[in-house]
């Protein structure tokens, strides 16, 4: 089974501007940890070796745990994408716990770092399988009879299965997808005195202020940027929104902010990278980046003084 759901991973790129049934514990993120961009989930499902659902004539891959009895405590490699229970077509992404100890049984989720959970289905009993409303046995996780869902992502889940006794079966299936926080950087806005300015001397000083309402995560900073011309030609950076310009010309003022832990801005090709080359790798312009560029900017047109 896969569905599709936004996700967004971090990556070294060119950047510039980037029965008696208990829910026991479960760690889910906020709503600022969000799945990001354009990307297919795995299913996924707990490893047991003899387990393998093809083996007794299911359609589906995956594997069924047990029988395991009383007293039973152990961990199951979490593989996704594993078609025909092959694990090298699949990717680790977690374990399962799995205790059985004084008639219940818990199971316990956690993904490795970078994964997250959206659903989760378990099965608990007596039978290797469980059974469809026919009562036919099936390996459908809607029939599991234990489940969450988690749209914003979970990076661990568990479930208490209680009134058991003898041995028993455990199917832990679940989707996972990558999963970061989500980018809350903001570059905010600038304004100027006027929108004109003129050469004096052969030059002309272009200064903006910050109008207060750009959001800086911590570990972040904030650089500004000059432009020139519709195509917003990268011509200077600044710590300061001030730069000296000696040719006539359209410019624009804008504000970046950015992390300087992911983002490497020694590589930015002054008089060659556009504005837009560098939105185009944000995440607000369909990239990966997590960094915010004020793309409008503050414009001023530099013409000769008379």
């Amino acid at each position: 089974m896969k569905s599709i759901i936004r996700v967004v991973s971090l990556a070294a790129v060119l950047v510039f501007f980037g029965c008696n049934v208990e829910n026991i514990s479960e760690t889910n993120l906020s709503s600022q940890d969000q799945l990001k961009s354009a990307k297919e989930c795995e299913t996924a499902f707990a490893y047991y070796e003899d387990g393998c659902f093809l083996d007794d004539d299911f359609n589906r891959w995956g594997w069924t745990l047990g029988p395991l009895s009383e007293g039973f405590s152990g961990s199951f490699d979490l593989y996704a994408g594993a078609g025909q229970c092959k694990l090298i077509k699949g990717e680790l992404v977690g374990s399962v716990s799995v205790e059985y100890s004084d008639g219940t049984v818990t199971v316990e989720y956690e993904t490795m770092e970078g994964k997250c959970l959206t659903e989760t289905h378990v099965y608990v009993g007596n039978e290797e399988y469980p059974t469809n409303p026919a009562g036919k046995p099936t390996v459908a996780p809607g029939q599991y009879g234990n489940s969450n869902s988690y749209p914003d992502g979970a990076t661990a889940d568990s479930f208490s299965v209680g009134d058991l006794s003898g041995d028993v079966y455990v199917i832990a299936h679940a989707v996972v997808c990558d999963c970061i926080i989500e980018c809350v950087a903001e570059a905010g806005t600038l304004k100027t005195e006027s929108d004109k300015a003129c050469l004096e001397e052969g030059t002309a000083t272009l200064s903006a202020v910050p109008a207060g309402d750009a959001v800086v995560p911590d570990g972040y900073e904030v650089l500004y940027v000059l432009t020139e011309g519709a195509g917003l030609v990268i011509r200077d950076v600044s710590t300061d929104p001030s730069f000296v310009v000696d040719v006539e010309g359209f410019y624009t003022i804008h504000t970046l902010v950015y992390d300087p832990n992911t983002l490497d801005l020694s590589i930015v090709d002054i008089g060659v990278t556009t504005g837009f080359d560098v939105y185009a790798l944000l995440i607000d312009g369909g990239g990966v980046i997590c960094a915010a560029l004020d793309v409008k900017g503050a414009p001023i047109q530099v013409e000769k003084c008379f």
